[in-house]
């Protein structure tokens, strides 16, 4: 990864604290960003389904059930504009990522422990390995049984 790339043992703990940082506070930001426009622009009038039935809540209703809380309805231009935007945002780190120096930095980590290329052949039966070992094979069951259950739940 680009932080084992350069990074030296020293430098290791502190970009790992920036790359921590810089996540945290974006969570933050987008969850305060979520909860000014879902808390300025809720919606009490409109539809929504409550178990079986279709419940209609007009600006008087008098529902005390907890699903007759604020929802947010996104119109189709507005669900267009956070496509946009997070199609930009992402086309926008990719480019930054291009940007990264391609130089090795002088002990880094990734040189301390060179990568082992291995051919195809080699790849695939450590994987087959890996699969057909007796504890991993335990696991097949579940797997099985979580899978149709997420699938036809």
């Amino acid at each position: 990864t680009f932080q084992m790339h350069f990074s030296t043992r020293k430098s290791l703990v502190r970009n790992a604290a920036n790359v921590w940082s810089i996540s945290s506070v974006s969570l933050i930001a987008g969850g305060v960003l979520y909860i000014y426009v879902t808390s300025t622009h809720a919606e009490t009038v409109g539809r929504f389904q409550a178990g079986e039935e279709l419940v209609n809540v007009t600006s008087n209703s008098s529902l005390h059930t907890p699903s007759n809380a604020q929802y947010r309805y996104y119109s189709e231009a507005e669900t267009r504009w956070m496509f946009v935007f997070l199609f930009g945002f992402s086309v926008f780190a990719d480019f930054l990522q291009c940007l990264y120096p391609t130089k090795d930095v002088a002990n880094s980590v990734r040189s301390e422990n060179p990568d082992e290329k291995l051919p195809l052949k080699q790849q695939v039966y450590a994987i087959v390995t890996v699969l057909v070992h007796p504890r991993v094979l335990l696991f097949v069951p579940r797997f099985l049984s979580h899978g149709l259950f997420v699938s036809f739940y």
